[in-house]
């Protein structure tokens, strides 16, 4: 019984976070309804709260304060339990300091339930089962350039370029009181989560000689996080991404 108490645990826990197209740990998450209705070609433009998450320059660029949030299951109807997504976020200018440019926290959490078969016969009950976490501190600021190649003399005008980074915190979990019971297992003692902490880097930029375009590059995790279960012949990283995206 134990047995497949294990099996249905370990495997619809990491059927429902790894799914979809197999995302890892912290992929696959969808921000804001605006850049999903634009197929999440967000890169390039960032110019909403959002830019937490899609491409931290884009804070620079924020007339006022914003504060997106949701709350969701994005697959119903499951039997042996759900998923929800949580997201939080607030930022904007710095107050009274503006041109320091634009600064954000973002909380952002995927977690998933299962339902296990209680003694009495036919009752069932609900528990969390494993939860993601995302703490973001972002920061970005508009500051135009110009400047000569060296090699090529080649005059270089970017009069609306901005950058920004995020600090993240990333921290996992799993229900105690549901690794206990597969405290015969080695593979789960004494592992509730782990977590660790990474970079994101982002600029945009307008080129003068194109003044109608947009173009913005993004680099995630630009430090390697282990998210993988305390195991000591297996390590998991958290892969470094490059994204480059662009907008008329």
């Amino acid at each position: 019984m134990k047995r497949v108490i294990r099996n249905i645990i370990g495997g619809f826990g990491w059927s429902l976070l790894l799914g979809q197209l197999v995302f890892g740990y912290y992929e696959g998450i969808k921000m804001g309804t605006r850049a999903q209705g634009m197929g999440e070609a967000f890169v390039g433009l960032a110019d909403d709260i959002n830019a937490i998450y899609y491409n931290p320059a884009g804070l620079g660029n924020l007339a006022n304060f914003q504060i997106p949030t949701f709350y969701y299951r994005p697959y119903t109807g499951l039997d042996l339990g759900g998923i929800y997504q949580t997201y939080f976020a607030i930022g904007g200018p710095i107050p009274r300091y503006s041109d320091w440019g634009g600064v954000g926290i973002g909380w952002l959490r995927r977690s998933a339930s299962i339902v296990l078969n209680e003694e009495e016969e036919g009752a069932t009950s609900e528990y969390p089962l494993l939860a993601e976490n995302i703490l973001y501190f972002s920061w970005g600021k508009r500051q135009p350039l110009d400047f000569i190649l060296p090699y090529w003399n080649q005059r270089v005008n970017l009069p609306d370029f901005s950058w920004g980074v995020n600090l993240k915190i990333l921290f996992y979990g799993w229900n105690p009181q549901v690794v206990n019971l597969n405290c015969d297992n080695s593979w789960w003692q004494g592992d509730y989560g782990d977590g660790g902490i990474s970079l994101d880097g982002g600029v945009l930029f307008r080129l003068s000689q194109l003044p109608g375009f947009k173009f913005g590059i993004v680099i995630t995790n630009l430090l390697k996080t282990n998210i993988s279960v305390k195991d000591e012949q297996h390590q998991e990283y958290i892969e470094t991404r490059f994204k480059l995206g662009g907008s008329y």
